[in-house]
């Protein structure tokens, strides 16, 4: 399926948000804070044998580890040499432990089978490293600015906006297509040939077991996706237009199009209309040369207030030219 140029971000409308958006900035969220907390979690089938089990647990947890340990001896000035040193060391002994740990659990008297409790260990251990191998920052878009349900769930119950960005000109494969309905298993074998191979096929797989399936019921959100650094980051494209939920307070609307107006690729500002009968959501341009006519409005007291400053002194003796 060919990926939309255009990709949209429904959101409630923040200081933080505005900022952002003047800043050209946006934020990649952390998967645990979805509110699918099956979002972002593959499980994983361990369908290796101990041995080759235990060969890509130690592979991960030494991955994980040497970045753990490079950020900080980076940040203390360590030597390159003593870095690389002191990774794998670490990476082995926090293996080793593991395992150790495992193997301990397995002699059990209560454990029936103490061969198949250590499989299914190393494969929660996996699954585990799986997804700390995979903590990326997730931008999450929709292919459709008219859904009531986002509006709803995302935009404050039409209060808040939807971001229009410009994705056309992204590098080929950066745009992510979420699978709806797909199995979020991964098969420990794929995990092998990925680290020991560095198999696109497989790493196509584990990606999408990790980062790209979601249940059937949110597809709903006809969600794309970008991978970037937690946090806020710049943005990855650039934003083409800013849609007002129906209601958005005219105020807030005039805010974020005196602070966004005046660019020299301006945006297009849009609003959400009433639905008809069927509820279908469309979209009008806003009209924004009436806006920032009517906008900042004066405060008719003050005005009041003038006409009798006015007043006064047109009547004031003093001030009266004198009689001839």
């Amino acid at each position: 399926m060919t990926t939309p140029n255009r990709l949209f971000k429904y959101v409630s409308f923040t200081p933080r948000v505005l900022q952002q958006l003047c800043m050209g900035e946006v934020h990649f969220a952390d998967p645990s804070t979805f509110n699918d907390p099956l979002d972002c979690r593959p499980t994983v089938n361990a369908d290796l044998e101990i041995p080759d089990l235990k060969e890509v647990l130690a592979q991960l947890i030494v991955r994980r580890v040497s970045k753990e340990v490079s950020d900080a001896m980076k940040k203390l000035r360590f030597k390159s040499e003593s870095i690389a040193t002191r990774q794998e060391i670490m990476g082995n002994k926090v293996f080793e432990t593991l395992v150790a740990n495992i193997q301990y659990e397995a002699t059990n008297p209560d454990v029936a089978d103490a061969e198949e409790h250590i499989r299914f260990a190393l494969g929660n251990a996996i699954e585990f490293e799986l997804r700390k191998a995979y903590d990326q920052g997730v931008l999450c878009l929709s292919s459709k600015f008219n859904s009531p349900l986002m509006w709803s769930h995302y935009a404050d119950q039409h209060r808040g906006i939807c971001i229009e960005f410009d994705v056309s000109k992204l590098p080929e494969g950066s745009v992510r297509e979420v699978k709806y309905g797909d199995s979020r298993e991964v098969s420990a074998s794929a995990v092998q040939n990925w680290l020991r191979n560095d198999s696109p096929a497989a790493r196509q797989e584990i990606e999408r077991a990790c980062l790209l399936t979601k249940s059937t019921e949110w597809g709903y959100e006809s969600e794309y996706r970008l991978l970037g650094t937690i946090g806020v980051q710049l943005a990855p494209a650039t934003v083409k237009a800013i849609t007002f939920g129906m209601k958005c307070e005219g105020t807030l609307q005039y805010a974020v199009i005196a602070s966004l107006g005046g660019r020299d690729s301006p945006l297009e500002f849009f609003e959400i209309n009433q639905p008809g009968a069927r509820f279908e959501l469309t979209r009008s341009s806003v009209n924004v040369d009436e806006m920032m006519a009517g906008m900042p409005r004066i405060n008719i007291r003050d005005e009041f207030e003038i006409l009798d400053t006015s007043s006064d002194v047109a009547t004031d003796s003093s001030h009266m030219p004198p009689r001839v």
